[in-house]
């Protein structure tokens, strides 16, 4: 995308649609001259002459800002160490050579892993799926959440690799708004609160679809099914449908 060619099919294919939508025709901004502590060398600054290139400068910056962006993404250590694993279950899955792999599990978490035990143990995972074409970590995740107790005891070192797997830390937006929600949740009003409520609280705030799908009625009577003195206090809950939020 970083090509004259693609910015000239994009300028032309905006400008185009912009003319039945009330938008006005791209201008060029005022000049305006960057702040002394800013400037770098002694040279006489340059100003776009002509709107066209004015955006041209703004849209290579944006391709810049999206390549760097997603190597540093993809570049970060934790990142590999997920990589390395999901591709060693992966391979194992679907009876390819996953020695590479296994030579980074074995240098990294020996600790953690029986690794004299793990290769058997993915051979027979690779049996277990032999029926099955297995292309990420989250479809071996769901195939063994569904396995029988009996053979998930025949799998353990596969099932570390997985709750492994499941806790590496890694940046994201989904982590990152959590504890963006931390001070919403735990508030000065609310500092005595313990870890356990706040836990429940973080989860039902972080996945507030299914919390949405909960029903309010069931939930107010498994409340008062608990305790006597509730029974007699609240009697039966028969519904909820006009609560408000």
């Amino acid at each position: 995308m970083r090509t004259e060619q693609s910015f000239d099919y994009f300028y032309v294919n905006v400008a185009r649609k912009s003319e039945g939508e009330g938008v006005g025709k791209p201008t060029l901004p005022r000049k305006r001259r960057t702040p002394v502590r800013l400037e770098v060398g002694a040279g006489v600054p340059s100003y776009p002459r002509t709107a066209k290139d004015h955006f041209r400068r703004v849209y290579y910056e944006a391709i810049d800002l999206v390549v760097s962006a997603i190597d540093q993404r993809f570049n970060q250590e934790s990142f590999s160490s997920y990589a390395q694993m999901e591709t060693l279950l992966v391979k194992a899955a679907n009876g390819e050579d996953f020695e590479a792999e296994f030579k980074f599990l074995e240098a990294t978490y020996s600790e953690d892993i029986d690794t004299r035990a793990l290769p058997g143990q993915l051979g027979t995972l690779e049996v277990m799926l032999k029926e099955e074409k297995i292309s990420c970590f989250d479809e071996i995740l769901l195939a063994v959440s569904k396995f029988p107790e009996p053979e998930k005891k025949l799998i353990q070192e596969v099932q570390t690799v997985c709750k492994l797997l499941a806790v590496n830390p890694a940046t994201s937006a989904a982590g990152e708004r959590s504890f963006s929600s931390a001070r919403r949740l735990k508030t000065w009003l609310r500092s005595r609160m313990g870890d356990e409520r706040f836990s429940n609280l973080a989860v039902l705030n972080g996945h507030k679809r299914r919390t949405d799908s909960v029903s309010l009625t069931e939930v107010a009577q498994e409340f008062v099914s608990r305790n006597d003195n509730r029974k007699r206090n609240f009697g039966t809950a028969k519904s909820f449908k006009s609560i408000t939020r």
